[in-house]
């Protein structure tokens, strides 16, 4: 969660999922809630709380434990991430990116935490799961999701352009670790870029917050 307004009663208000929470219907809302500031519970919006500190603790523990797997890359992966690190670091003349160093750290993490995600998931049986944000790391609870057959929404938390590589996905590219819906604060986001959802499935809810 992001972007949240303190109460008089010091509490913290979500104004991305507070009002979405509301519709639903607090006793049948599940809040996915990570630490803020080192601490849970800042929410009463809904009582039904699952923490993710445990996922984190989880992709701690993929460091140490990365030494004794695998390596989880063809050959042909591997060479195609070299050429690319090496095109990259001479045409904006800068150091080397060690993206096959990256890839694997990710893939490791992948490993060990995504069977938790799903195992969560399954525990708590939701119809449907609400995002703030689908990209920066999140793509693992879609992939999670998706396996139990769990439709995907994402709910638009700020502005999007064709530069966002996030959201912008034209010219034939795509993303498939994506939402099943996106819910916009208007027409004109939904029109500004290419998002990587069917057209059908992108709807516009407004901002209630505002």
């Amino acid at each position: 969660l992001s972007r949240k307004k303190k109460l008089k009663n010091g509490r913290l208000e979500d104004i991305w999922c507070d009002l979405v929470i509301d519709h639903l219907g607090r006793d049948r809302s599940v809040l996915l809630e990570e630490p803020f500031l080192g601490r849970h519970g800042f929410f009463n919006h809904t009582e039904h709380l699952a923490s993710t500190s445990w996922i984190k603790l989880s992709y701690g523990c993929a460091y140490f434990f990365k030494r004794f797997s695998s390596n989880a890359l063809t050959l042909e992966e591997l060479s195609f991430l070299e050429e690319v690190d090496s095109s990259v670091s001479k045409t904006f003349k800068i150091p080397p990116l060690h993206l096959k160093k990256r890839v694997l750290d990710v893939l490791q993490k992948h490993r060990l935490v995504q069977p938790k995600i799903i195992k969560l998931f399954k525990s708590v049986r939701p119809k449907a799961i609400f995002m703030v944000c689908s990209y920066a790391g999140r793509e693992i609870y879609i992939e999670a999701a998706q396996a139990l057959s769990i439709p995907v929404i994402e709910l638009q938390h700020g502005s999007i352009t064709p530069y966002h590589v996030g959201y912008s996905f034209d010219r034939g590219s795509f993303k498939c670790l994506s939402p099943n819906y996106f819910l916009s604060f208007g027409r004109f986001w939904e029109e500004t870029v290419k998002l990587p959802i069917e057209s059908q499935n992108v709807m516009t809810m407004g901002f209630p917050h505002l």
